[in-house]
């Protein structure tokens, strides 16, 4: 979707509070629907429903302007996974 706004982004992205406001106004709906850090899961659910409504899609995860890959992201958290292990298996050695 194009609204002519350039955040600095490839064509067609743009953050997703801005998505979640285009979505919103494309409702109609102008309440106060996610502020700060309390997310409800049912409003997620909701704006995501409503943004494929209106032929929004999740873009890739972007770093420094570029595109984590999914085999980059399991590494991530394949490695946060084994550093929790054995941060657990310290704690277990020290008592």
């Amino acid at each position: 979707m194009d609204f002519g706004f350039n955040f600095g982004f490839p064509p067609r992205l743009t953050y997703a509070c801005m998505a979640e406001t285009m979505i919103l106004a494309l409702e109609e709906r102008f309440d106060n629907y996610s502020l700060g850090r309390e997310y409800q899961p049912e409003r997620i659910t909701e704006i995501y429903q409503l943004s494929l409504k209106h032929g929004f899609r999740l873009a890739a995860l972007r770093f420094n302007e570029q595109v984590l890959s999914q085999e980059y992201c399991r590494n991530v958290l394949k490695n946060a996974r084994l550093k929790r292990k054995l941060q657990a298996h310290n704690e277990y050695n020290q008592q």
